[in-house]
């Protein structure tokens, strides 16, 4: 009888404890909507000293014309340099920030950019004749998730994506020729029905932005 009193009591001892230690690492949460805003300023303001701007990585592409759905024997081809996105010092809150915190401090963070332009010096290749000029793309609003990690490894970058929501491409020639406007219209419309690496290319740098900014000026004002 003592003995199974014994087994009863570590039980619930045992059990005590366990409770316990799960409540040590409940996380707690709450929103952080004012924190994240003071560190927007902070990176906004760095970001716009720096010129707004990230330099992009050089590309070339082949696209195929088509008439009436039919793709013609031909291709068009592009080089693209010196290309650049702004203004990146245009960086907000979508929505309610949530700060975690338990053994370690996460921070999930919803941010968007607004009327960013991609910009690239460019020459196209039609047939025998190249036609040099400037690729400008508008993007509609690009969507980016945050997370924020903070523990015995320090403070960084834990999980970042980012979804463009549109692109709209226009190709303006140097020249005003016919045949250079003839071109222009062409390449505008293929690069906007096709795929093209800028997608890609952008968002490395958004990613690039926000780690090298926004993540810096959280972790280095701790805010949370």
């Amino acid at each position: 009888m003592l003995s199974m009193l014994v087994f009863l009591a570590v039980v619930a001892l045992l059990g005590s404890a366990v409770q316990a230690g799960e409540e040590d690492v409940t996380p707690t949460c709450r929103a952080v909507n004012a924190e994240v805003d003071g560190a927007l300023r902070s990176s906004d303001y760095l970001m716009h000293i720096q010129s707004g701007a990230y330099w992009l990585d050089d590309f070339s592409v082949q696209l195929t014309p088509t008439l009436l759905g039919v793709a013609l024997p031909f291709k068009m081809s592009m080089d693209a340099t010196n290309g650049m996105v702004r203004p990146l010092d245009s960086l907000t809150r979508n929505g309610t920030a949530s700060g975690c915190s338990s053994q370690i401090k996460t921070v999930q963070v919803p941010l968007r950019y607004d009327n960013l332009q991609v910009t690239y010096d460019a020459t196209s290749q039609f047939l025998l004749h190249k036609v040099p000029g400037k690729l400008v793309i508008n993007l509609d609003p690009v969507y980016c998730d945050v997370l924020i990690v903070q523990g015995v490894n320090g403070c960084r970058l834990g999980d970042f994506s980012a979804k463009l929501t549109g692109s709209h491409f226009h190709f303006n020639p140097n020249s005003s020729s016919w045949l250079s406007s003839m071109v222009a219209n062409m390449l505008s419309s293929l690069l906007q029905a096709q795929d093209t690496p800028t997608s890609s290319i952008t968002i490395e740098k958004l990613q690039a932005n926000v780690n090298t900014l926004f993540v810096r000026a959280w972790c280095e004002l701790s805010l949370f």
